[in-house]
């Protein structure tokens, strides 16, 4: 007699474990990299400018190549896809440690290593959304989203915590060591998910031959056929070149004084991450009639972090405002991604979330640049008000639309 098999609500099951540890585990090798790349390019003699530009050459390839990555997480096995996206990941950072360690390594090569961590990161990102329908069982998408957050926001203060450890310790040589392990972590756990049963071939696929550009325009088609669908990503991409990306260009040079400098923004980061989990744990239950009103109005939270910041709050009062923050946005995620996975045919999910992440988050480097210029303009707290403005107003916009306001949760 087979045995039962424990389901959601409570622990998840085994090939939803699996799934989220990877994506901790990618996670935190993420945000390593973020982490050590600075001291890495510094112990090779390099400047805080060709720090940006490793950055900005990770970030750059990154939105580069992610309609790219979403035809591949539609058109071929994506558990595959995930896996190889981790192995390059392996390789690049694998590949600057041992550089790093044999003092042979140049600016260049670390651009290069760079390069191929976003390209893994593009095929990543998308094909993620499309696996997790593979994989969760009927009727748990959203649990299985708001345990992706929550594992998200552990990787935020994980891998920052262990590169500075293993940076001080040993070197940003190691980091990177340990940094490739991660993502080798992650690929060995992916291998072992296995979708769910009954989930038809058919259904993540589609039948007819392959041809990039047709597939990357099927992807628009469907994108752009849903009016809530773009409307969402337009407010996004308002929000993050003009809300979010300002704020952790105006933080941290307002952490010197009322916040105690970088351990004080350090808090604040930490606070936002505290933030991401809670409101990956509200999303584990929480299944609103209206999901894109509730996700929108979610957002608005994301207003209390600016006001604290803008009024120089006093530490107590700047940590509970990020973890509102954090909470909104994150509740917002689990929310917004299993509207997409319950809305988007699974065949085209993937490039749909492409366009997603490219029409959203490829604003994010001129929101680093207009969060300095609207600085030395307006002075950071006129700049910080503003941002409350825009997110007010962007909110309204995209409640206005009726296709937002009605539409209801698949199934």
């Amino acid at each position: 007699m087979r045995r039962a098999v424990k389901r959601f609500p409570g622990m998840p099951e085994r090939p939803v474990r699996r799934l989220v540890l990877a994506q901790f585990a990618s996670g935190v090798g993420r945000f390593m990299v973020l982490a050590a790349m600075p001291f890495a390019v510094f112990s090779i003699g390099g400047s805080t400018g060709q720090i940006g530009i490793a950055l900005a050459c990770e970030a750059g390839v990154y939105v580069s190549f992610l309609l790219v990555g979403g035809v591949a997480g539609d058109r071929l096995s994506r558990r595959s896809v995930l896996v190889g996206a981790d192995l390059l990941r392996v390789a690049s950072q694998g590949s600057v440690a041992v550089l790093l360690i044999l003092g042979d390594a140049a600016f260049w090569q670390l651009l290069l290593a760079q390069a191929v961590s976003g390209l893994g990161a593009a095929f990543f990102a998308p094909t993620m959304t499309g696996f997790v329908r593979e994989v969760a069982p009927e009727g748990h998408l959203q649990q299985a989203n708001g345990l992706r957050k929550m594992s998200d926001a552990a990787a935020a203060v994980a891998g920052p915590a262990l590169a500075a450890v293993l940076v001080a310790g040993v070197g940003p040589n190691w980091a990177f060591g340990a940094d490739a392990l991660s993502f080798l972590l992650s690929a060995s756990l992916l291998v072992g998910v296995r979708r769910r049963f009954g989930v038809a071939a058919a259904e993540a696929r589609d039948e007819e031959s392959f041809s990039m550009l047709a597939s990357t325009r099927e992807g628009w088609v469907e994108f752009r056929s849903r009016t809530w669908l773009w409307a969402v990503v337009l407010e996004f991409a308002v929000l993050n070149a003009l809300v979010v990306a300002p704020f952790f260009v105006l933080g941290p040079s307002m952490a010197g004084g009322a916040l105690g400098g970088a351990s004080g923004w350090a808090i604040v980061l930490c606070a936002l991450a505290a933030g991401e989990a809670t409101g990956g744990i509200v999303g584990l239950g929480w299944a609103p009639a209206r999901p894109l009103v509730a996700a929108s109005l979610a957002v608005t939270l994301w207003a209390t972090p600016l006001l604290a910041l803008a009024a120089l709050a006093p530490m107590p009062f700047m940590a509970g405002a990020a973890v509102l923050g954090g909470a909104g946005l994150a509740l917002f995620g689990v929310l917004w991604e299993t509207t997409l996975q319950g809305h988007v045919p699974a065949q085209r999910l993937s490039r749909v979330m492409s366009y997603d992440e490219f029409g959203s988050s490829g604003v994010l480097p001129l929101g680093y640049v207009v969060g300095g210029t609207t600085m030395g303009i307006l002075g950071p707290s006129t700049a910080l008000l503003g941002g409350v403005a825009v997110l007010l107003v962007a909110t309204a916009g995209v409640l206005a639309v009726p296709s937002v306001r009605a539409l209801r949760p698949a199934g």
